[in-house]
Order: structure tokens, then C-alpha cells, then sequence
């Protein structure tokens, strides 16, 4: 909360300049984002794109994220049911034609990798900034 007040004290404050306020609302938005917060690609060890997530990632160090999915070549999209970060370590949980999907990743410098899981198919990914 004592972020978003800070944000909005800075946008009272900013004086009136051409496009002086709107980056200045840019630059609060991004203060109240976490470091996972934006559009990621998950691609198999070939390179293959396999979903695209969109992740909200509040400030603040919280565990839980809020994720939507959509699987590259079908297009077929939907919600994340469980999405957690804790300290390296992210987990996403979805379902996706009716198959449940996880994706367990350790941090490794920009990019995250790890498994990704579905039913008893597993296969090494990567997830990173498009």
C-alpha cells in the first residue's frame, strides 16, 4: 500500500509537462510490478514455442502470481490455476484439453528451466522474455 500511495503522490506532484505525467504514471506502474510481471514464452529444448504466459507479479516479495496461458499452435488459451514463486523456484498448474499441466523451473541467470509435465509426457523447457 505504501508503494501505491508513493505512486500516487508522484503523479500529484509531477509537473505539468508535455507527456510529464503520463511517463511518470508509466514509471509508478512499473515500480508496483514484481521481476515476473510481463509476457513470457515456455519452449521446448528445440526451441519450439509451446505456451505464451501473460503474469502479474505484485511487488512485495508474495508467492502467489496471477497467470493466463495460451498454447502456441492451437491457440486454445485459459487461466493459470496455481502460479508460485519461492525464492529460484516457479510452478505453474493449468489444464489444457482436459489434461492437467504442470511446469516446475529453477532460475538460471534471465531465463527460467526446468520440466513441464502432462500426464505422463515430460520434457525439458525454458521459459523466457519473448
Amino acid at each position: 500500500m505504501a508503494a501505491l500511495a508513493l505512486a500516487m503522490l508522484l503523479m500529484v506532484t509531477e509537473p505539468m509537462s508535455p507527456g510529464g505525467r503520463i511517463s511518470t504514471s508509466a514509471a509508478a506502474a512499473q515500480a508496483l510490478q514484481g521481476p515476473l510481471d510481463g509476457t513470457w514464452v515456455l519452449t521446448s529444448a528445440r526451441g519450439r514455442i509451446l505456451y505464451v504466459f501473460q503474469v502479474v507479479d505484485p511487488v512485495g516479495g508474495e508467492e502467489r502470481l496471477q497467470a493466463a496461458w495460451r498454447e502456441a499452435a492451437a491457440g486454445r488459451a485459459g487461466l493459470v490455476d496455481d502460479a508460485r514463486r519461492r525464492a529460484d523456484r516457479l510452478t505453474l498448474r493449468f489444464t489444457d484439453r482436459a489434461a492437467p499441466v504442470s511446469v516446475a523451473l529453477r532460475r538460471r541467470r534471465v531465463e527460467w528451466s526446468g520440466e513441464l509435465r502432462r500426464g505422463s509426457q515430460r520434457r525439458a523447457v525454458t521459459l523466457h522474455r519473448p
